[in-house]
């Protein structure tokens, strides 16, 4: 980790409140840049922004009918 100047990760989504939906080991990363004090940048394009807020991790897995 001396040798790494910044860290990049991508997301699925970026709520409207700047919460990220990400993929498994991310925190694991923003915890370790916190801990050698290096920035982190996440890396999402446009289209990945949502007007949703983010509640909890539950509110994006319910199946709703087609119909």
């Amino acid at each position: 980790m001396p040798k790494i100047n910044k860290v990049f990760i991508d997301c699925k989504a970026v709520m409207s409140d700047g919460a990220a939906l990400c993929d498994s080991g991310a925190f694991n990363f923003s915890i370790i840049s916190k801990e050698f004090a290096k920035p982190l940048f996440l890396i999402a394009p446009r289209y990945k922004f949502t007007p949703l807020y983010a509640f909890s991790q539950d509110t994006f897995n319910y199946y709703l009918s087609p119909l």
